[in-house]
């Protein structure tokens, strides 16, 4: 008896250091295995919530005229204190490329891009009036280049033939030649 005795007490003793050396689930309560990284029971925990790492928009203004406000002062502090001479200066500050007058003006509008609009179906009437109701004055071809004068709603005011007349927007499209 006394074997039987000592084997409970030892079984007894193991259970006990077994339980020290198991975790509770923090949701449910239940044992968790050793080690274990979430209860089998709860599902995994929630991903650790971070500061976000983003900037408001009005945070990243505020930084940028404090930055802007930090480099005046700099270049003030640099040149004495005296604006004048800064100002003077200032061309020259970025070796002249940023406040440098080197463009040249272009007035060649002979050879400048420009928009056409151009029928982009096979046949496209032209209307008397905004309205596929209205009367047709004539038919325009794909490709033909038109003239626009005017906009209302889904329907173009064109020159036709000497007069004016409207056509669909969705049938034409726009290329810069």
């Amino acid at each position: 008896m006394d074997d039987e005795l000592e084997h409970y007490c030892r079984q007894r003793l193991k259970l006990e250091e077994d339980r020290k050396n198991i975790q509770a689930c923090s949701v449910c309560q239940r044992p968790m295995p050793e080690n274990a990284a979430f209860c089998i029971y709860c599902s995994p925990p929630d991903s650790p919530k971070y500061a976000s790492r983003t900037m408001s928009n009005f945070s990243a203004i505020v930084w940028i005229l404090a930055l802007c406000i930090s480099f005046s002062g700099f270049l003030f502090y640099k040149h004495g204190g005296k604006w004048e001479e800064l100002k003077a200066e200032l061309p020259n500050l970025f070796g002249g490329e940023i406040f440098s007058s080197n463009f040249e003006e272009i007035n060649d509008t002979e050879n400048a891009p420009k928009v056409v609009i151009l029928v982009d179906t096979k046949a496209l009437n032209v209307r008397s009036k905004p309205s596929i109701k209205s009367d047709i004055l004539g038919v325009l071809h794909e490709g033909e280049e038109l003239t626009v004068l005017d906009k209302q709603g889904n329907w173009v005011k064109i020159n036709f033939n000497g007069a004016q007349g409207w056509v669909a927007s969705r049938l034409l499209k726009s290329e810069i030649r």
